[in-house]
């Protein structure tokens, strides 16, 4: 079989009309197949049943085909308000196959079809929107009866369009939800350029010197419909060459994010990243940061979804590339009010994020999910204010922050379901704005100093809470 599965599955009432139609959208390639089958209806004891002849005289690249292809056609109908009674092929207009694959005769008639219009059975030459099988005999006089499947009598159980609708739409969200948990990964790598790297100063040490620090950070992701959360850890290495400091530094990443019915993704990375700090001539208290990162992360995808009534699991592997650069100002000290010095900053960064493509095992409905990119540009103003603590070698810090995303969705997402087709989704929907607040203590503790700080941010595509730590030496 092969089925379409379109971005948006329609989602309004299902219609009947009163007219004489019965379309089968369907393609048989066995010549002379005859099959009893059953109708249900949604609503009523209104049921049916019949036989079927097909012949295989259609061309499978034709979406409309000669209705001579359905050779016979025998219903009865029972328990309707009106219109009950024996009705052959002649009392049914618009026979219609829609000939994309052969017909599994030991499965539903109702879903092996393009669902792309939902193209089961209606009026001739075929149904647009929400339709389904129409069953108005008796000259269009009786009262429509809205069927809810039609099944052959090797197909087994015969679940309801409510049934099936239901499925459907919770597959096509399994799908997006899958792509909304890699998509962590550009969290990941952001949380690492943005919380960890977030006051590149801090690491700024005396010329001729050489530092040594140890980073993590602990995060929630739960903004929006994310469920999840995330981690780093860190060591880093710097040194002062005067004109400006270099500092290397290499860490682990780990996220795992929760999805739909008891799915969920594991994210695992490391990266490396290289900062520049270079004083601006002419300006006190002036410094430019340069920066870039790479990061290389391993990603396992746990998608649930349910297949008529019947929870499956499908499951998936796939790797991650993201790069990026930064670029920042920060005028430390520039201005105070008291005790309190304020150091404001601009911040922007870009990264570019590769996933590859990958096939899901298990389950009822694998997918398979094309290779897609993703890049994302921000933009930051904020600003430090540091007041020291009385009686210790502490700083009260705090900071605000305001970001800006430039561009409002993801890479569109590609791929295919075992059995159903290909399917393309809009990339997921970024917030574009959102504020940052932090709050901490930095310091001399022992032979280095300290900073702490517990951040949260408004919406957007940083986790919603965070606690940054790091210490560092100078050697």
């Amino acid at each position: 079989m092969h089925r379409k599965l379109s971005s948006q599955f329609p989602n309004r009432k299902l219609l009947c009309a009163a007219i004489a139609a019965l379309t089968l959208s369907t393609a048989v390639q066995s010549a002379n197949a005859s099959e009893t089958y059953t109708f249900l209806f949604e609503t009523g004891d209104a049921s049916a049943s019949g036989t079927l002849v097909t012949t295989s005289e259609f061309s499978t690249n034709n979406v409309r085909v000669d209705y001579a292809s359905l050779t016979s056609l025998e219903v009865l109908v029972s328990g309707a308000g009106s219109g009950n009674g024996t009705f052959s092929l002649a009392d049914f207009t618009g026979i219609v196959f829609s000939a994309v694959d052969g017909l599994d005769f030991s499965l539903n008639l109702y879903g092996q079809a393009e669902i792309s219009d939902f193209n089961l059975l209606g009026g001739s030459p075929g149904p647009t929107g929400l339709s389904t099988y129409l069953l108005a005999a008796d000259g269009a006089t009786s009262t429509p009866m809205l069927l809810s499947c039609l099944k052959l009598s090797a197909a087994g159980s015969c679940f309801s369009i409510a049934s099936v609708m239901t499925s459907l739409t919770d597959l096509q969200l399994s799908l997006k939800d899958a792509s909304q948990g890699i998509d962590s990964n550009i969290s990941t790598t952001n949380l690492a350029v943005n919380g960890a790297h977030s006051r590149p100063i801090f690491r700024l040490v005396s010329k001729g010197e050489k530092t040594f620090w140890v980073a993590g950070d602990i995060a929630q992701d739960n903004h929006g419909s994310k469920d999840g959360n995330g981690a780093l850890a860190e060591v880093g290495f710097g040194y002062n060459y005067g004109p400006a400091q270099l500092n290397i530094s290499l860490g682990k990443t780990w996220s795992e994010q929760n999805l739909t019915n008891n799915g969920g993704t594991d994210t695992y990375g490391k990266y490396v990243m290289v900062e520049g700090i270079i004083p601006i001539k002419g300006v006190e208290n002036l410094y430019a940061t340069i920066g870039t990162f790479g990061h290389w992360g391993s990603i396992d995808v746990n998608r649930g979804y349910l297949d008529g009534t019947n929870l499956e699991y499908s499951e998936g592997y796939t790797n991650s590339t993201s790069w990026g650069v930064r670029a920042r100002l920060d005028w430390v000290s520039a201005f105070a009010a008291k005790s309190m010095q304020f150091s404001p900053y601009a911040d922007i960064w870009y990264s570019d994020t590769s996933i590859d493509s990958y096939t899901e095992s298990g389950g009822s409905l694998p997918a398979s999910f094309a290779k897609r990119s993703d890049s994302v540009t921000d933009l930051r103003l904020g600003v430090n204010a540091s007041n020291p603590i009385a009686k210790t070698n502490l700083n009260l810090v705090l900071n605000a922050e305001a970001v800006h995303r430039f561009g409002d969705n993801g890479a569109v997402i590609n791929g295919q379901v075992a059995g159903l087709g290909s399917f393309s989704f809009a990339g997921n929907e970024y917030e574009q704005n959102w504020l940052k607040g932090g709050l901490g203590v930095e310091g001399k503790v022992g032979a280095g100093k300290i900073s702490v700080m517990l951040n949260g941010t408004t919406e957007g595509e940083m986790p919603n809470t965070w606690i940054a730590a790091t210490y560092q030496i100078a050697i």
